[in-house]
């Protein structure tokens, strides 16, 4: 069954950051890809 108001989220660890804290290989900001705000 579907429900559009259910979101679901798939994640996997990465294991490094850069000196501004995205996630490498490049991802970004995983916030700003969630919360749509860039």
């Amino acid at each position: 069954n579907y429900d559009p108001k259910v979101r679901l989220y798939t994640c996997a660890l990465d294991r490094e950051l850069n000196s501004d804290a995205y996630i490498l290989p490049g991802l970004g900001d995983a916030g700003d890809r969630i919360y749509g705000t860039k």
